[in-house]
């Protein structure tokens, strides 16, 4: 970006000690052959960041494939849903409907798979899955996710006016920042990769309706890539304040018009794709229709967005909660150090008009996002914005991003300003920090060096810059670079390195025999393992995703018309609260239903009667595959068909 084009957008390149050659074109060399080479690495050595090795430690594989790190258990929406999911689109060859019984499972759900139809024009992340070996194309996948997110973030920190090198450097914090990379597998890996692609598309130099069309496609990619939309309520809030900081002549009225249409169009496209999941979904006791009002969070996790380490010591939380993914925000150690060491007086008194217009929006989406987290406001006061579809815990993301795009451009507007007193104040907190919240949990200051390290590069960054070896920008940059570092060994040993052979690949072992002995010798054509006998007795759909006919599943489609037709005697109600809920289902010798977040427990009497098959309990919604089962055809329910 020229100089005048960064004076456009408000920044002042001289004062921020930016007037050093920048080399632009050297820095996009350097950033794509950067990708270029480590993709040509991730993907030839076809790794992957799965917990997948969960799964196959419990089939009792010797050889895993883990190349570094530790399959998480945490992780289960990835190696007990996402991925077998996945495996089961590619053994149905691309089509809607798996073709395991009894439930022949609908594929077309708030996941986004590879199916062969018209919605694969949006799904580029899956294109590879048709013409090369999924252990290859599914590396692809996890790559090409992540090269979207570094990529797309430093293009809109260069937008806001940073310089290339401190805006990779600010991606690559945000990227190993704790929420990111704890939920990377779960959550952060969808909609948020295409979230700066969706901003960018407006950005470009265009015509405005090529952007228009650019924000349709990027919008409809990254909600059928998982369809939340707490999450693309709060983004969206974010989209706009970057819109409006960035191109205030967006907000016109033709082109708002303009802008509305096209994100409805694309809204009304994912929700046409998945009306049938969604139509599910919205009836479901759980998660059913929820609405939120503002606050609740604990302040510790607040605090956490300038103390990234403060609430877990090598990713094991340190405060009451769920799990160290619900416990994760987004943030890092360089925005505490914007507040010690940047000069406040000149951001005050010697900013321009347009400074001021542009840290007004950016303030105002910083301070709303962080209120709804902190505060707590009535449900209605989230109205105009959708907030109250979005519960507090949601708005971490959108919250962390303000922050972190804050003081991001705070740091690149003026230079900061380095003393022995701002030194001793940031390490005074940071001493602080460990002291009150790991000292009195017998963590010591040497094995909680994530909390307090940062003030090395500090100390040197100041002591560099008044000997004059660099400049403030320099300095700057320096920081950030410390800092995403700082990330990359804070939570970038979260995820393993996982080969994704193994994953794809047919494994005989001790249990698979056993399985296979199970189904040969009772011959029902289906596989009731109780509950707590296995692994697989409450996480069966990888059982499912490898053809076995498991009655343990996991669904966005709680099987009603299947489960009525098993319990008879269950009154409706009981039978609407106990089953009809997005989760995972098991087993066990147990009187009657029960609902246990996120498992419903039910009785396996009705599966162990004499003569019982897998003809008899194939979901009659699903009777058109029945021949697939080797099963003759069935008499829908309520047409006469008898009940096992």
């Amino acid at each position: 970006m020229t100089r005048r084009g960064r004076a456009e957008l408000g920044v002042h390149g001289d004062a921020a000690g930016t007037s050093a050659p920048r080399h632009p074109h050297h820095f996009w060399w350097v950033l794509w052959a950067g990708i270029v080479l480590s993709g040509c690495l991730y993907v030839g050595q076809r790794w992957s960041p799965s917990s997948y090795a969960v799964v196959l430690n419990a089939l009792g594989v010797a050889d895993t494939g883990v190349v570094a790190g530790v399959p998480r258990v945490e992780r289960g929406d990835e190696f007990a849903w996402q991925t077998p999911l996945l495996q089961m689109t590619i053994r149905s060859g691309f089509q809607r409907f798996d073709r395991t019984p009894p439930y022949f499972e609908d594929l077309r759900s708030l996941y986004g798979m590879p199916i062969r139809d018209w919605a694969i024009v949006f799904k580029a992340q899956f294109w590879f899955f048709f013409v090369a070996s999924p252990s290859f194309a599914f590396s692809f996948y996890h790559y090409f996710l992540i090269a979207l997110f570094v990529v797309g973030f430093t293009l809109i920190l260069i937008r806001l006016g940073g310089g290339e090198w401190p805006a990779l450097f600010m991606a690559i914090a945000l990227f190993f920042s704790g929420f990111v990379q704890y939920w990377w597998d779960g959550s952060s890996n969808f909609f948020l990769p295409f979230f700066p692609w969706i901003v960018l598309a407006l950005l470009w130099h265009l015509p405005f309706v090529l952007r228009l069309a650019l924000l349709y496609w990027w919008l409809v990619a990254g909600l059928l890539t998982y369809f939340y939309p707490p999450n693309a309520i709060a983004l969206g809030f974010v989209a706009l304040i970057l819109w409006v900081t960035i191109r205030p002549e967006l907000l016109r009225w033709r082109s708002l018009l303009a802008i509305g249409s096209t994100t409805a169009l694309a809204g009304a496209t994912a929700v046409f794709y998945l009306r049938d999941a969604i139509t599910i979904l919205a009836g479901t006791v759980y998660p059913g229709q929820r609405v939120s009002g503002g606050g609740g969070l604990p302040d510790r996790m607040l605090l956490a967005q300038l103390l990234p380490t403060s609430v877990m010591n090598h990713h094991v939380p340190l405060v009451a909660g769920p799990n160290i993914c619900e416990l994760s925000t987004i943030g890092s150690i360089y925005a505490l150090a914007v507040i010690i060491f940047l000069d406040w007086r000149a951001i005050v008194f010697a900013s321009t008009h347009e400074e001021r217009r542009r840290w007004v929006w950016l303030g105002a989406g910083l301070l709303a996002t962080q209120a709804w987290m902190g505060l707590p406001l009535p449900a209605w006061a989230g109205y105009p914005l959708l907030w109250h579809l979005v519960p507090p815990g949601r708005m971490v993301m959108a919250g962390g991003l303000m922050l972190m795009v804050m003081v991001f451009v705070l740091g690149q507007a003026r230079p900061l300003v380095f003393s022995a007193a701002r030194c001793i104040l940031l390490a005074a907190i940071l001493v602080s920090a460990w002291s009150l919240f790991k000292r009195p949990l017998g963590i010591g200051f040497g094995e909680a060096y994530q909390d307090w390290v940062f003030i090395v590069p500090v100390v040197a960054a100041m002591a560099a810059l008044k000997l004059n070896v660099l400049t403030p920008a320099r300095a700057n940059a320096t920081l950030l670079a410390s800092a995403a570092l700082l990330g990359v060994v804070s939570f970038g040993t979260f995820n393993p390195i996982q080969s994704t052979v193994p994953i794809f690949e047919k494994h005989d072992t001790s249990v698979t025999a056993q399985f296979d002995r199970q189904l040969r010798d009772e011959g029902r054509g289906y596989l009731l393992l109780p509950w707590g006998s296995s692994f697989f007795s409450h996480s069966g759909l990888p059982l499912i995703a490898m053809g076995y006919p498991s009655l343990s599943y996991s669904t966005f489609d709680p099987a009603m018309d299947l489960w009525a037709k098993i319990y008879p005697d269950t009154p409706a109600e009981q039978l609407r609260r106990t089953f009809r809920n997005v989760g995972s289902i098991g087993f066990g010798d147990v009187p009657d239903a029960k609902w246990m977040p996120i498992y419903t427990l039910a009785p396996m009497t009705p599966f162990t009667r004499p003569g019982v098959t897998v003809c008899d309990v194939i979901r009659p919604s699903r009777t058109a595959f029945a021949g697939s089962a080797g099963c003759p055809t069935i008499v829908p329910q309520g047409t006469g068909g008898d009940r096992p």
